[in-house]
């Protein structure tokens, strides 16, 4: 056929057109289709398809077959396969195949017809000489009906009714001999199977499962003969487990009957605690069932239990079990053979000292209350694992009213914060302790301060007392008979209410200062770069949520005309506040800052480069707000902005620049009549000196007022005066660095003063004004001292 539809000249032609006509097509994909492969028939039928895959695959390492194998099986069998831990693909077959029988009823044939010839028991494995020998012949065991069609005596092969195999499993028994199936069993007449297959068959040479010998008690114990079920270790209920209590030497204990387990196992602290007889017990490692070894701590031989009105008596190992108290495994039920376990109602029967018994296990396990004397027991026993304690309180919800959203924001970012509108509440209650309590440490040698309270208006008084019953109420402060004492004073807000704030400049003199590390706003703006969306978080009563510790409350005590009291939060005007506040902030939000948040003390800010972004990460921070019960004031925070005011600064995604309003304010500041006012005006521009360029120069003829009898206030210093305020209004949007990319100094000297300019991609990055010390020296001299001085500075 092949000549007639071309020539085939040589050898290399008529392999190609060999594997043209009857080789796989070049869009199949063996290898993928194996690992897709599932078990959805017999164990013979997925074998096949597996080995005809992957005969196809070339390259796979004899595990990755083998994990490929185990991983296609159903569910359960792949369970028990792997407990054995098989070693070959051809061991996993064997395995997979001796347990399909267990879970034959859920497992069909597939749909594809596949050859096959009925199993023949051999007693010798031999492929040479495949001679079978007759089987005994087995009878069915009393529990059962005799089946309508009896067995064929001379048959090779014993063949039982799918209706007899059925009933077979409904109660629990061998197929071909009368006893009951447990996990490990061991059968009486032993024999190997052996698979005729026609072609394509599995490897005659399959070694058989390891035998698991009977439950004798000797010293020649290997790891694999005992073993402890997942159930009983972690005392979980599960099918083929019963349980119900027994008593020993009247002490109610926890019995489990777990087939899953292969010895009987005691809880060791219950051998000590009745003073049972203990022998040493061979030195052997029982297998659990979540894959690792515990040690056998003792034998007792005779262990007598009383259980619904009677006896039993078993050997037992110590083995510190959690599951129960008690473990009756598979060489226990193999003492009550025949039995019949019926685990859908948790009942066990069968014939014991010539009478049938049944064993009902607990249905329900409602927990019940305890008294003091089982307490007792239990810890006498150390039958306690782990201990919680419960109470029922009445819910306390901050009260909060609905936010007033901006009608322009983003719907996902409404829905977020609407989530999370506890953050935006008014604390209702005492903070809870946290890691960072506020302590006051005192100088060596320091007497107690103690300061008069001021004279205070009668206007104020009643304010006063009005202010101390609410924080009163609220348990922030307490009566103080503490030896120090500061006065107060009040303080009105912008919005016209008052604030009492305490006097500490005398504690704070003798207080050993913190040396935390407080983040200034120039290093905290130049971790913006590539951020356009924002928000901003305003703490609500920030300090008052730190606790003060309660060996210094006694310290921060102050008066005030009716009364001595002591602050249990942390006030405002300790020297140490600021520190202890950075602290919490900055453990609190460990591992998110300079990524997309910054804090500078009570002022959050959560910064990203997409909307999608700033959702994750502005939910991250409200969890951690909600978490650590600190609160936010709803009426100062922006949310999801693309331009947003930040510490006297416009951020956006084009740069920095000098905040509105206080643009507007040096708009409209007047004319200075004092060196108070002078002061005031040129601390305002000298906190925006970075976006003036020769901010130095144009301010010299002000600054040379601040002299010592030097206030003459001249056409020169009124035109240096208008020169800066226009200089500020006109200042120009300054980039925010980028660090992979290079920057730019440019310095600058004159007779007066020096200066420097970073820029970056022909856009500033800042101005600054440097000192003019300098200007007796020489040109070069101040010209290098610029570089120099730029450098330390930028």
């Amino acid at each position: 056929m092949l000549q007639r539809l071309s020539a085939v000249q040589s050898w290399t032609d008529l392999k190609r057109a060999l594997e043209s006509q009857f080789g796989p097509s070049p869009f199949d994909f063996p290898m993928s289709e194996l690992f897709k492969l599932q078990q959805t028939g017999t164990i013979f039928d997925y074998y096949m398809k597996f080995m005809s895959l992957a005969n196809r695959s070339i390259g796979l390492p004899d595990e990755a077959l083998l994990k490929c194998f185990l991983s296609g099986l159903h569910a359960e069998i792949r369970r028990d396969v792997i407990v054995q831990t098989p070693t070959s693909l051809i061991r996993a077959v064997a395995l997979a195949k001796l347990y399909e029988e267990r879970y034959s009823p859920t497992i069909k044939s597939d749909s594809t017809p596949v050859r096959r010839y009925s199993p023949v028991y051999s007693a010798s494995f031999n492929t040479s000489q495949q001679q079978s020998k007759p089987v005994v012949k087995a009878y069915l065991p009393p529990l059962l009906p005799k089946p309508s069609i009896p067995p064929l005596a001379n048959s090779q092969v014993k063949k039982i009714s799918p209706a007899e195999m059925q009933l077979r499993r409904e109660k629990g028994l061998f197929f071909f001999f009368d006893d009951k199936f447990t996990f490990n069993h061991k059968c009486p007449n032993r024999q190997y199977l052996f698979l005729n297959l026609e072609e394509d068959s599995v490897d005659s040479n399959i070694d058989p499962p390891p035998d698991i010998d009977q439950p004798v008690i000797n010293t020649e114990i290997g790891i694999d003969d005992h073993h402890l079920s997942l159930n009983a270790l972690k005392g979980g209920i599960g099918v083929g487990t019963i349980r119900f209590l027994a008593n020993i030497d009247k002490l109610p204990v926890t019995v489990l009957i777990d087939g899953g387990s292969f010895d009987n196992f005691l809880q060791p602290r219950l051998a000590k605690f009745l003073k049972l007889p203990i022998e040493p017990a061979p030195m052997f490692k029982v297998m659990v069932g979540n894959g690792n070894y515990m040690t056998a701590e003792g034998l007792i031989q005779q262990l007598i239990i009383q259980a619904q009105g009677n006896l039993f008596q078993m050997p037992v190992y110590l083995l510190p079990i959690s599951g129960a108290d008690l473990i009756l495994g598979a060489s226990w039920l193999k003492t009550i053979d025949p039995h019949v376990a019926n685990y859908e109602s948790l009942h066990l029967k069968f014939l014991y000292n010539g009478k049938f018994v049944t064993l009902q296990g607990d249905v329900d396990h409602v927990p019940r209350q305890a008294h003091l004397h089982h307490i007792r027991r239990m810890v006498n026993t150390n039958s306690i694992a782990e201990v919680y304690s419960m109470k029922m309180v009445d819910p306390i919800m901050p009260s909060f009213t609905s936010l007033e959203l901006l009608p322009d924001i983003e719907p996902e970012v409404d829905l977020l914060l609407t989530t999370y509108a506890l953050v935006f509440s008014t604390p209702s209650k005492f903070p809870p302790p946290r890691a960072h309590g506020h302590s006051i440490p005192l100088m060596d040698g320091s007497a107690p301060v103690k300061v008069k309270p001021y004279r205070y208006p009668h206007s104020q008084k009643e304010e006063i007392e009005k202010l101390v019953a609410e924080m009163l109420h609220e348990g922030i402060i307490q009566p103080s008979k503490s030896p120090f004492s500061s006065p107060i004073i009040l303080v009105k807000k912008k919005d016209g209410s008052w604030r009492v704030c305490t006097d500490y400049r005398a504690l704070n003199a003798i207080t050993i200062k913190d040396s935390f590390p407080i983040p200034t706003v120039d290093e905290l703006i130049d971790e913006l770069f590539g951020a356009t969306i924002f928000s901003k978080l305003d703490l609500r009563s920030g300090y008052h949520q730190i606790l003060l510790n309660p060996e210094d409350r006694y310290k921060n005590a102050f008066r005030t005309h009716h009364g001595h009291f002591e602050w249990l939060v942390m006030p405002f005007g300790l020297t140490n506040a600021l520190a202890t506040f950075q602290s919490l902030m900055n453990d609190i939000f460990h591992g998110l800052l300079r990524k997309f948040v910054l804090v500078f003390f009570d002022d959050i800010l959560v910064y990203s480069s997409s909307l999608k972004d700033h959702l994750y990460h502005l939910e991250v921070v409200l969890q951690i707000l909600q978490r650590q019960q600190l609160y936010a004031r709803f009426s100062k925070c922006s949310f999801g902005v693309k331009e947003i005011d930040y510490l006297g600064h416009t951020l956006s995604g084009s740069g920095v620049a000098m905040d509105c309003n206080k643009l507007q304010a040096v708009k409209e500041w007047p004319r200075p009549i004092n060196l108070k006012q002078l002061r005031g005006f040129l601390g305002l521009t000298g906190y925006y000196q970075r976006f003036v360029k020769g901010y130095a120069q144009i301010a010299t003829p002000l600054t040379d007022l601040l002299k010592k009898y030097a206030f003459q206030w001249t056409v020169t210093a009124d035109n240096a005066f208008q020169q800066l305020k226009e200089a500020l209004t006109t200042a120009p949007v300054l980039a925010i660095p980028n660090f992979s990319v290079p920057f730019v100094l440019e310095t600058d000297t004159s007779g007066s003063g020096v200066g420097a300019v970073l820029s970056q991609e022909n856009h500033p990055i800042a101005y600054k004004k440097l000192s003019a010390r300098m200007q007796n020296q020489s040109a070069y001299t101040r010209e290098f001292y610029a570089i120099t001085e730029a450098l330390s500075k930028f």
